[in-house]
């Protein structure tokens, strides 16, 4: 897909979203200490470093900063930013690489050095990339594996080979459970 369209579909389906939970998290959180403690606290401070928490999108790891600030894991959100890194990749090359042999080797060489991104240097460091590109770029590879099974008809290949019994929905129409289809 061009770009624009891209953008224009996954701001409305992740990125929106997302942008809605961390809202909703920092909220909760300003609810949360008024009850506890009485007074609303630092709202601009703690408004800061929600969206600082929603930039960098940690799932369980608190990040520092350079100059020291903590930036809260986002929790199950985090995934969000991941997929929507791991979709932009992946249209990136669908739209630039005709070949699979080509296509193959740049989501290895990606999926690579996300992975050794993270381990060797965001964990040991503590300093990660926004938008938890790292998870995005590892991910990639499932997103490749699950794009090249439906090219290649995998599912359809994989349900005709089963036994044709009614749990697998081959013989009975009462039974939908079906394996790919």
């Amino acid at each position: 897909k061009p770009a624009k369209i891209f953008f224009e579909k996954n701001l409305k389906t992740l990125l929106y979203p997302y942008s809605f939970g961390v809202f909703v998290i920092w909220v909760g959180c300003l609810l949360n200490h008024k009850y506890y403690t009485g007074d609303w606290g630092n709202i601009s401070k703690s408004l800061i470093q929600y969206i600082l928490m929603g930039i960098y999108g940690s799932g369980s790891y608190s990040l520092k900063l350079p100059d020291g600030t903590e930036i809260l894991p986002i929790g199950a959100l985090w995934f969000i930013c991941a997929l929507f890194i791991c979709k932009f990749i992946f249209n990136c090359i669908l739209s630039n690489i005709e070949h699979e042999r080509d296509r193959t080797f740049i989501v290895a060489a990606i999926t690579i050095s996300g992975y050794i991104l993270g381990k060797n240097f965001s964990q040991p460091t503590g300093i990660w990339m926004p938008f938890s590109i790292e998870s995005g770029m590892t991910g990639l590879l499932f997103m490749y594996f699950g794009f090249l099974a439906r090219q290649k008809n995998f599912f359809e290949l994989f349900s005709a080979a089963l036994p044709k019994t009614p749990i697998y929905g081959r013989e009975s129409k009462k039974t939908r459970i079906s394996c790919g289809r």
